[in-house]
């Protein structure tokens, strides 16, 4: 670990052709996103019955034992709800729940501007390419991204001038 790493010092990341300042995110700010998704995604147990409404509603009936097996399934999931922080799950609950993305997007982006807004996260997040949204993502968890040519060949030195 670097001293940077360490003391959780900002780097600037060019989003879209902009300039931002970001650093990992602290635990306050993972908070207000959980906070967020505790008021706003559906928990395991909502999203179960809701699933069995809709296969009702196009008259796919919902046989008791698949209906307590999914419930079952659904309660073991809801006793970690949400999701940790940084993990697949998480990520994909931000993703489906409307306005999850912008919600960590404004986390990231309103360390550089603070009056950014919803409305403009979500533009920001409709131009970013893989490699930008990679490069939040490593950010907000305090890591490096990886090179993109990946790791100098053998006896090269990283950063050296090849000339």
């Amino acid at each position: 670990m670097d001293i940077g790493t360490l003391t959780n010092a900002p780097r600037t990341l060019t989003i879209g052709g902009r300039s931002y300042t970001m650093r990992a995110l602290t635990f306050a700010e993972l908070g207000v996103i959980q906070n967020w998704l505790k008021d706003n995604a559906d928990d395991p147990v909502t999203e179960a019955f809701r699933q069995v409404d809709k296969a009702e509603a196009k008259g796919v009936p919902v046989q008791p034992g698949t209906l307590s097996a999914l419930l079952t399934m659904a309660r073991q999931e809801a006793r970690q709800w949400p999701p940790r922080v940084f993990t697949d799950a998480w990520f994909d609950t931000l993703a489906d729940c409307p306005g999850g993305t912008e919600q960590f997007l404004l986390a990231m982006f309103r360390q550089s501007d603070p009056a950014m807004t919803e409305v403009q996260a979500a533009a920001i997040a409709k131009q970013m390419d893989a490699d930008e949204s990679v490069a939040i993502v490593a950010a907000a968890m305090g890591i490096d991204t990886p090179p993109k040519d990946g790791p100098p060949a053998e006896g090269e030195a990283a950063g050296a001038n090849a000339e």
